[in-house]
């Protein structure tokens, strides 16, 4: 799609007040002097390019806009305030011929450049401003004779032999075919070594990846599914429900707190009564002795009793 001006919207410049126009291929914009012709004209420069200053235009801009189409897949709005301007879809550009602009061709009537004979404009001068021919022809005079005459067959470029592009072309072409025969040779005889172990290494860590992949996602469908369950069972207990489980977590924790100071205070009376049962039967030993003894002489009851005593002592 070639580039062309689609639309020009102005306001408020100079004596053209509210003018707007959806120019066409060819447009004549005529008038009396001072009738606002310029003004347009250098409104449409401020618009397109980013430094109007070598066409030493007047200091009236004017509001409005100047609609491209072509740059884009959609026209493109131009005012003398935007910050894009032609310049940068030119630097933009991809490799190969510039884009064809010259639809937005404008021309003042007192710019002559057209009429550069008597004649007037010949067939030359057009094609020199209307089209690319001169700018094609600049490219073709650059180009040697032996590559013009060279073809394309398929993806081949055929030509004669010893044109300098082409041959050198030749020379690179020899030199990429024996880098892939270089490469095809490493292929083959290191497919068997440390390479081919290599790969299968990979390979199988490859493989353990994408298992451990879908582990974690079945983990995370189970955990996901697991919490959704819980969820629903959560909205499905009542108030009531839930205040008596937590009375009965709170008792729980009470109930297991006091039985751990009974089992305290249990080890610690354990340990101290662990000789009571033998205190018990030798206190009633003790007491069927005194009850069935003989009177023995006094000086063999003190002997007895401090037995006794040392006995319970130890």
């Amino acid at each position: 799609m070639s580039i062309r001006i689609s639309e020009i919207h102005i306001q408020q410049l100079g004596p053209l007040g509210r003018f707007n126009i959806n120019p066409g291929r060819l447009n004549v914009v005529y008038g009396r002097n001072e009738s606002g012709k310029t003004h347009l004209v250098e409104f449409v420069i401020r618009s397109l390019f980013r430094n109007p200053k070598p066409f030493r235009l007047r200091s009236v801009v004017g509001q409005g806009k100047v609609v491209v189409e072509g740059l884009e897949g959609k026209p493109v709005p131009f005012s003398p305030t935007s910050s894009k301007k032609l310049e940068d879809y030119w630097e933009q550009s991809d490799f190969g011929f510039p884009s064809d602009i010259s639809k937005l061709l404008i021309v003042k009537g007192a710019d002559t450049s057209l009429s550069v004979s008597e004649g007037g404009a010949d067939r030359s001068v057009l094609g020199h401003y209307l089209s690319g021919m001169d700018l094609c022809d600049r490219i073709m005079k650059r180009i040697p004779g032996k590559v013009q005459d060279a073809k394309i067959e398929g993806i081949e470029i055929l030509g004669k032999k010893g044109a300098g592009e082409l041959s050198d072309r030749d020379q690179w072409k020899e030199r990429l075919d024996e880098i892939e025969r270089l490469f095809s040779k490493i292929d083959q005889d290191y497919s068997g070594g440390p390479r081919k172990k290599w790969s299968d290494e990979k390979a199988k860590i490859e493989e353990e990846i994408q298992l451990l992949l879908r582990a974690k996602r079945h983990l995370a469908f189970c955990t996901a599914e697991r919490i959704n369950s819980l969820e629903k069972e959560s909205r499905n207990l009542d108030d009531e429900s839930i205040r008596s489980l937590r009375e009965k977590v709170y008792n729980y924790f009470v109930k297991d707190s006091d039985l751990k100071n009974k089992a305290e205070k249990l080890d610690s009376v354990q340990k101290k009564s662990k000789h009571y049962d033998w205190l018990k039967i030798a206190r009633n030993q003790y007491k069927a002795f005194m009850q069935t003894a003989s009177r023995q002489p006094k000086l063999l009851f003190i002997l007895s009793a401090a037995l006794f005593e040392l006995f319970a002592l130890i």
